[in-house]
């Protein structure tokens, strides 16, 4: 498409040095929401689901982190885990500040522990 500028979302400063806590070790100059979804997918199965929901006055997003259970807990019916939806406070009017939140929450899950943030009755 002629015209069509696409502008990579960059991670802030503070949540960047919590990802290379964390072992991230993406290129600074590389540094965007997208290679920290990636980074989640590959090297932790945290997975990012987000969705709009429309207003007459305007848009607000709502997003969830899920996971894979380890094989012993897996039943019939039940093969994931993850977060409650965020964002029905409206407080993530946009796609980037939604993609913001899940990354902050993303590496709150990895410091405090899958369980932590469970919606199961026995967390992992």
């Amino acid at each position: 498409m002629v015209g069509l500028k696409i502008e990579k979302m960059v991670l802030p400063k503070k949540e960047f040095e919590e990802l290379k806590k964390l072992g991230f070790t993406e290129d600074a100059s590389l540094y965007s929401h997208e290679h920290a979804f990636k980074w989640f997918r590959e090297k932790h199965g945290l997975y990012y689901s987000v969705h709009p929901e429309f207003y007459m006055d305007g848009i607000n997003f709502n997003w969830q982190i899920l996971w894979y259970l380890p094989r012993d807990k897996w039943t019939i019916h039940n093969v994931s885990d993850g977060t409650y939806m965020y964002g029905d406070n409206h407080e993530y009017p946009t796609q980037e500040d939604a993609d913001l939140g899940a990354i902050i929450k993303m590496i709150e899950i990895l410091r405090d522990g899958y369980g932590s943030y469970s919606t199961r009755q026995d967390p992992v």
